[in-house]
Order: C-alpha cells, then sequence, then structure tokens
C-alpha cells in the first residue's frame, strides 16, 4: 500500500510529498478527524514515503524499508495503541526509551501514537517533556478524534492537520473497485457510512451486510406498523445477532432518519436507503415526527444502557415493546 491506495485526502498527499521533497518535516504533527476516515492509514504510508530508500516521494512496496514496516519488524518505527480504554504513561516511558537511541537504518524514527485523545493526563505530561526538546531525528504523529483533548502546550508544539470526512463518491469507487459491488449496493454503503472508510471498509468485507440491513429494515417496519405478534416474534433477530447489534442500530436508525427526512424536506437525494424509497414515503405520509424521534431516542438509550452493562434480553425487550407503543399511538 502506498499514497497511490488511499482514497480521499489529496491535498494531504500533496502537502507531505512537498514536505518530503523539500526536507521540511516538522518533529510532530496532529492528525485530527473523525474516527474511520483513514488517518491512520494515510501515516503509516506516509512513514513508508519517508523511510523509502527510492525517494519517489511514495511507498515503493519492493525496497527493504517499506517491506519492513508492511510486516512490522521496522526497528525505527513504532506504532501505540491504547491499552484498554486509554494510552497510559507507561507506554509513553517506552516510546520515550524508544526515541533515546539514534535510528538504526535510516535517518529518522517515527511515532505513530494512534487515538492519542484517550491518553491519561499523566501520559500527556510525560510526552511533553519530550516534545519541548525532540531529538532531530523523531517524528511523532499523533492520531485523534478530537485533538482540543490534548493539553494546549502538546497542541501548540504540534502541526495540526484536518481530515476530513470522505466525500460519498469516494466511498463509492472505492466499493465499486475493490469489492466489485453493484451501483446500488455501493451507493448504499457510501451512504451507511457517512465518510467514515472504515465503516464501509467493514460493511463491504462482511458478507452478511445486505442481508442483515433487509432483515433489520424489514422488522423495524413492523415495529412501525405495530405489528405486535411480528415484532415479538423477530425479537429473536437481537439475540442471534448480538455481535452486530451496533450495526443492527445504525440500520434502525438509519432508516428512521430516512423517513422524518422525507417527511420534513421531500428530499430524496440525502435519503440514506435510495432504493427503497417507496417503502420511506409510505412511513412519511403516515407516521408523526414527534414519534419518530421518540423511537431515535429510544435506541440511542438502549445503546448507552447495553455500554452500560445493563442485560442486553431486558434492555432489547424493553425497547421493542417502548417502540411497539409508541407506534400504536401514530
Amino acid at each position: 500500500m502506498s499514497f497511490k491506495d488511499v482514497y480521499g485526502h489529496e491535498e494531504g498527499i500533496e502537502f507531505f510529498k512537498n514536505v518530503i521533497k523539500n526536507n521540511s518535516l516538522s518533529h510532530s504533527y496532529v492528525f485530527d478527524g473523525l474516527k474511520g476516515i483513514g488517518k491512520k492509514y494515510f501515516a503509516i504510508n506516509l512513514s513508508k514515503a519517508i523511510f523509502c530508500k527510492n525517494n519517489t516521494l511514495d511507498a515503493c512496496e519492493v525496497c527493504d524499508q517499506c517491506k519492513k514496516i508492511n510486516h512490522g519488524n521496522h526497528l525505527d518505527f513504532l506504532i501505540i495503541e491504547p491499552d484498554g480504554a486509554s494510552i497510559k504513561n507507561e507506554q509513553i516511558k517506552d516510546f520515550q526509551e524508544f526515541l533515546s537511541f539514534k535510528p538504526n537504518e535510516s535517518k529518522k524514527k517515527i511515532v505513530i501514537i494512534n487515538d492519542s485523545n484517550l491518553m491519561t493526563t499523566s501520559a500527556q505530561n510525560t510526552i511533553l517533556k519530550i516534545l519541548e526538546e525532540p531529538p532531530a531525528y523523531a517524528l511523532i504523529i499523533f492520531i485523534s478524534q478530537n485533538s482540543n483533548k490534548l493539553l494546549e502546550t502538546i497542541q501548540s508544539r504540534c502541526q495540526i492537520i484536518r481530515f476530513n470526512p470522505l466525500k460519498k463518491e469516494i466511498i463509492e469507487k472505492y466499493l465499486i473497485e475493490q469489492y466489485n459491488l453493484n451501483q446500488a449496493a455501493a451507493e448504499f454503503i457510501a451512504n451507511f457510512s457517512n465518510g467514515n472508510f472504515s465503516k464501509a471498509h467493514k460493511a463491504a468485507e462482511d458478507e452478511e451486510f445486505l442481508a442483515i440491513r433487509n432483515q433489520v429494515i424489514d422488522y423495524t417496519n413492523d415495529l412501525l406498523l405495530n405489528e405486535k405478534i411480528k415484532s415479538i416474534q423477530g425479537i429473536e433477530m437481537f439475540q442471534k445477532n448480538k455481535k452486530n447489534i451496533e450495526l443492527i442500530f445504525d440500520i434502525m436508525i438509519g432508516w428512521i432518519r430516512d423517513i422524518l427526512i422525507v417527511q420534513r424536506t421531500n428530499d430524496y437525494d440525502i435519503v440514506m436507503n435510495r432504493d427503497k424509497i417507496d417503502s420511506i414515503k409510505k412511513h412519511a405520509y403516515r407516521l408523526v415526527d414527534r414519534d419518530l424521534i421518540k423511537i431515535i431516542q429510544l435506541i440511542e438509550e438502549t445503546i448507552k444502557n447495553i455500554e452500560m452493562n445493563v442485560n442486553y434480553k431486558l434492555a432489547i425487550d424493553h425497547l421493542v415493546l417502548e417502540i411497539i407503543q409508541v407506534g400504536g399511538t401514530s
């Protein structure tokens, strides 16, 4: 993989190609943007472009430097990931030791700190000491979903690069080229991912995704139509697909929001499930705005309850019964 394999972020690619060409790399950058839009992938490819022996301003993929990064055994390259829910001070101390030695086989030592916004305060204070007097050979890349969670003193010592969500057309192109999806499937996944490359990739990789999507929409329609018997019987879908519960809830909320969009704006171009517009229209003309909003709130509350380890079955049962009750009033 190289910059040629990066979809979107063209401005960032050109910026860093010029920086490498002019030998004007800063010692630290913050790659800031929403989760799943390719910041870590970009940082790895940037590292290969810097290390690459062929001096093409990109990874050649054939020199030993590129291959070592691909295989995870480059002595001058380190990625730090959260340990559980945070990046701890001990991990930063290991990184400090890594930087204390000069490069083994290149002119730089590169460290990528993924989800750096999850660093503890202690870890940030430790890394601040490094940023105050970084080794000349050091390049530190902070990957962040919210750079405001980094200490202001860290932010002020880094160059912040903003990464925007990918355009729908770019994700569609990627899905068609890489997964040979038809236009309708690619368009839905691109809309569903909402600019999140990682989410689109995961959906395309999952052979059951489109089948689950149709199953969830059918079941949500039963709930909205107040089909009590089908709704109660269909609860087993949540049990069978427990590992995909986040996906199920995303699809449910997306479906209901589509109904709201058509109901409020009649603008079909911004609907996620454009291939099912006739069904969306029927619900839009029948359901009450406030009830749809209430159902979205119920789903979001259930997501929070499950995250807080509330009994899964009880949480789902409660959600279904509440939606049936709301639907019955429309």
